[in-house]
């Protein structure tokens, strides 16, 4: 797996912001979470540090036979908020590489979650929450999330 980090944090320093970022990714692709071994050592994920004005971070997938993902994390996030996106995030590429969630970027973007249909509306927002690979997400990234500590044991 390669892992590219993309611009700076506000916070903290690049060396060590990136080396977090990178453990928690290995952390939740190669032991945490079951997953084939050759599909994420065949991945390229990019990381990009920016402002954003909603949320701690957004996941975009591309190029699915490539397996090359990006995600894009808040830069002024504390360090526990910056791991707690990281997890949230990888659950989102997990699910990709397992094949339940396909996203698209069409002229009018949808995903496809289990086979089903998911289209992006304006108000989407309101089904943020609701949606069925955010709902599992929200649910699996607070393992990650105390698991990855557990394991560093303060180490961070």
């Amino acid at each position: 797996m390669r892992i590219e980090i993309l611009k700076e944090h506000k916070k903290f320093e690049k060396k060590r912001i990136h080396k977090l970022i990178r453990n928690v990714i290995k952390f939740a692709l190669e032991e945490a979470l079951p997953v084939d071994k050759f599909q994420v050592k065949e991945s390229l994920i990019y990381v990009e540090l920016e402002t954003l004005t909603e949320g701690a971070g957004v996941y975009a997938m591309d190029e699915v036979p490539h397996r090359q993902f990006s995600m894009s994390v808040a830069n002024d996030l504390n360090l526990s908020q910056t791991i707690e996106a990281v997890s949230h995030e990888c659950v989102h590429i997990w699910q990709q590489l397992r094949g339940d969630l396909i996203t698209t970027d069409t002229v009018i973007p949808y995903n496809i979650w289990k086979g089903k249909i998911y289209p992006w509306v304006e108000n989407y927002s309101w089904r943020y929450f609701n949606a069925p690979w955010e709902q599992e997400a929200y649910a699996l990234a607070p393992y990650l999330y105390y698991n990855f500590l557990n394991k560093m044991k303060g180490d961070i």
